[in-house]
């Protein structure tokens, strides 16, 4: 008789747990939020708190994590906290730095234009499977950032040619080194033609030096009017991983510098000149919109 007035205890323990647990995950509204973490050139940190407002009281564990970009994955779980008494959870997820230059090169490769793919797996009183996927497109062209400007200068007779702006097609990668062809639209000033003849450009970002370029053929300005001159800029992969350390250590914001050497032939003479450094500030929203993404999800 004592086994069964127990049984009838242990049932109703139960059920009363279950109707706990279901109304709880019922009129939950979790709200997370995402923070940069330890950052250095081979690991990105990314900690993830999720505030649930009320304990769950149910053993939950995360088995897996991952961002897959260009079916490259670059993201693991490092560290997960949670209790079951406790009202929030946070997860430590790291970036391999690496691996995510080597998406975006598979994504520069197919025109600026996929979708990144968010996988979650755990388990629920350690038995039951839980998880979640979704997909997100993404059409940020990263060549955009390179658009740069420059005003004219006088040297000597004449002024050197304006940088009106500029355009940037993926070349592809060659062993260690991406190719960026920059097309730069340039104004003559002058009352006579201007031929340049050669252009090489040097290209820094937070001073950390990323690649150097050099004009593919003469371009011959005509007088009062604009032409284009193609440059080939070839840009070291290895510099990437410490110019990202430094644009998330500064807030995502980072300077991007391109020195510019300019030959022009007149009259038989060669002219060198050295424009005067252009600098452009870059920003971006990496966190901001993973944060939106969470919102979205909650």
């Amino acid at each position: 008789m004592g086994l069964k007035y127990v049984a009838v205890a242990l049932v109703v323990i139960l059920l009363l747990y279950a109707g706990y647990v279901g109304y709880t995950v019922m009129t939950l509204h979790p709200q997370a939020r995402a923070d940069w973490g330890y950052v250095d050139e081979n690991t990105t940190e990314v900690w993830i708190t999720v505030n649930l407002g009320k304990p769950l009281f149910v053993p939950l564990s995360v088995k897996e994590l991952s961002a897959k970009l260009e079916n490259i994955r670059f993201v693991r779980v490092e560290r997960f906290e949670y209790s079951a008494t406790g009202k929030s959870i946070r997860m430590a997820v790291a970036i391999d730095n690496k691996k995510l230059i080597q998406a975006l090169v598979e994504y520069l490769n197919r025109g600026s234009s996929g979708e990144i793919e968010l996988d979650f797996g755990g388990k629920v009183f350690w038995v039951i499977p839980l998880k979640y996927s979704m997909k997100k497109p993404v059409d940020i062209n990263p060549l955009s950032y390179l658009n740069l400007t420059a005003k004219s200068e006088e040297v000597g007779p004449f002024k050197t040619p304006e940088i009106v702006g500029t355009r940037n097609e993926w070349g592809g990668v060659q062993g260690n080194t991406a190719i960026i062809y920059t097309y730069l639209k340039l104004y003559n000033p002058n009352s006579l033609p201007l031929p340049v003849t050669g252009l090489s450009a040097k290209i820094y970002m937070n001073n950390i030096p990323l690649g150097e370029g050099k004009i593919a053929r003469t371009v011959i300005i005509p007088a009062k009017g604009y032409g284009t001159a193609k440059v080939k800029l070839m840009v070291n992969l290895n510099s990437l991983p410490k110019a990202w350390v430094s644009h998330i250590k500064q807030g995502e914001v980072s300077n991007i510098r391109a020195d510019i050497y300019l030959d022009i032939t007149l009259g038989g003479f060669k002219y060198t000149h050295e424009v005067k450094a252009i600098e452009k500030q870059i920003r971006t929203n990496i966190m901001g919109d993973l944060n939106d993404i969470l919102a979205s999800i909650g």
